[in-house]
Formats: structure tokens, sequence, C-alpha cells
């Protein structure tokens, strides 16, 4: 959050949310309730004041992650509905592929088990192909198989053995 601060104050606004973005990572776990509240609400705030920035549907998604962790479900799907709908529409990179996996995991978190599910059954087979998107893939197999469809998720547990058996300088290029 400081670096934040320091890169907006220099002017640079965009990296500055940049800085946000990751830092609530694991803050959003660790902060006081009113805090993570009264913080990504901020950031929110910040990111929705910079037209046509690829944090704002990232940093929407922290705080969707946040509402959802303090209970306000309703008001963490919506944030969530938003978040994806301005990454479709942006198609940045972080969005098509990060964001996906990062809502449907707070949602099975949270409890909507089957909704997580769903999603990711939709969304995984519409995504590019290549080794960014290991993260929503390895998350749908898991929750296939935790639903007791095994047979479903061996074909997506095979694409993250075949993306994590390629030496380094080979996946990354992908």
């Amino acid at each position: 959050i400081l670096l934040s601060k320091r890169l907006d104050a220099v002017g640079e606004p965009v990296l500055a949310l940049g800085a946000l973005w990751m830092g609530f990572g694991s803050r959003i776990t660790t902060l006081p309730p009113d805090q993570v509240d009264r913080e990504t609400a901020e950031a929110e705030a910040q990111a929705r004041a910079i037209p046509k920035n690829g944090y704002l549907p990232l940093l929407l998604m922290r705080r969707g992650q946040a509402l959802a962790r303090l209970g306000r479900i309703d008001e963490a799907r919506s944030i969530f509905e938003e978040a994806i709908h301005i990454g479709d529409t942006m198609v940045w990179i972080t969005s098509v592929f990060h964001l996906p996996a990062e809502v449907a995991q707070t949602m099975y978190e949270i409890g909507a088990k089957q909704e997580a599910l769903t999603f990711l059954e939709e969304r995984v087979p519409t995504m590019p192909m290549g080794v960014r998107r290991l993260q929503p893939v390895y998350l749908l197999a898991s929750l296939l198989t935790l639903a007791g469809r095994d047979d479903e998720a061996l074909p997506y547990l095979r694409e993250v053995v075949h993306w994590l058996s390629l030496p380094i300088t080979q996946s990354f290029s992908l």
C-alpha cells in the first residue's frame, strides 16, 4: 500500500493500481474486517478514476473477495460480475486468465461450491490454450474431482501435467 502511494505521488497512477492489486493478495485475509472493507473500497474508487485501465477488473475482484469474506455475498457477486464483464471487454491478459480462477476460488471458499464449479465449466473452454490458463484449469480439475466427477477432470489434469512437464524456457514462451 505504501508503494502504491509513492507511485501515485510521483505521477504513476496506473503503476500505483498494480501495486495495490498485488498488495491486497494476502492482506485481504489478514487485515481486520473494517480495514479491509475501507482499503478495498478506496482502491476501487482509485481504479474507477482512471479510464480504461487493466487494473480496474483486478481491483474489483479484490473488492469482491473482501466483501465475500465479510459475508456481504450479494455485493460480492455483483462486483465479481462487473469485474468479469470489464475484463472480457478489455481482453487484458491478466483478466482473461487470472480473474476467473480467483473469482471461482473465492466463491468456493464462501460455500458457493456449485456456483464456482459451473462458472469454471463455462469459462475454461472459452479460454485460449496456453500455460497462462494453468490456474483456472487446475482449479476446475480440482473442483470436478472434489465433486466426484473424476472422468470429467481427467482431460484438465492432463493439460496441467502437459504444461508442468515442459522445460521452463518452453512453457513461458507460449
